[in-house]
């Protein structure tokens, strides 16, 4: 048995309970300010559209794509909606609450995406391939699809701090 897919819901468990550890720890709440707030039910929105859509999408030309089974098609739709929703909360700088370092947060998403590369690209030099027999994506293929997307959330947060003028964090609390 292929431990790619297992391992992966794993480190999504480990993510989930450092984070939970993390604000328990802290007991600081995270602080948007009401500009923030309304920006990310705005994203909200752009993110349930972008779903919506992606999955008329798939539903209605998902049978053209014999590459894909209905698991991984919907989960490609979930994904695509996630970026939309965090592309605009970052773009509109509701991303991020004020009163916590997002660098921190940036390199831990970073990291989360790497080892989720890491253990798509094992199982596709394992496979030789990323397809099975019958042409459909494997389930390490999720690995690959949530590591890019982990990967492209610090890209843009940096390069919306690169294209405002590089300031970043230096308004934000360094408090963690």
């Amino acid at each position: 048995m292929d431990m790619a897919f297992p391992i992966g819901v794993m480190c999504g468990i480990v993510f989930v309970v450092i984070m939970k550890l993390r604000s328990n720890k802290t007991r600081a709440k995270n602080v948007y300010d009401e500009r923030q707030l309304a920006e990310q039910g705005r994203a909200a929105k752009w993110g349930f559209y972008s779903l919506m859509v992606m999955n008329c999408l798939y539903g209605c030309f998902g049978w053209m794509l014999d590459c894909l089974n209905t698991f991984e098609g919907v989960f490609i739709c979930m994904m695509v909606s996630i970026g939309v929703y965090v592309g605009v909360c970052i773009y509109k700088e509701a991303y991020y609450p004020v009163n916590k370092n997002s660098r921190k947060l940036m390199l831990f998403v970073f990291g989360m995406g790497l080892l989720n590369l890491v253990i798509g690209i094992i199982a596709f030099v394992r496979n030789g391939s990323l397809l099975d027999e019958d042409g459909i994506l494997l389930m390490q293929s999720i690995n690959i699809i949530v590591g890019v997307l982990c990967i492209l959330i610090p890209i843009v947060s940096y390069v919306k701090i690169m294209r405002d003028g590089g300031s970043g964090d230096d308004s934000y609390s360094e408090e963690e």
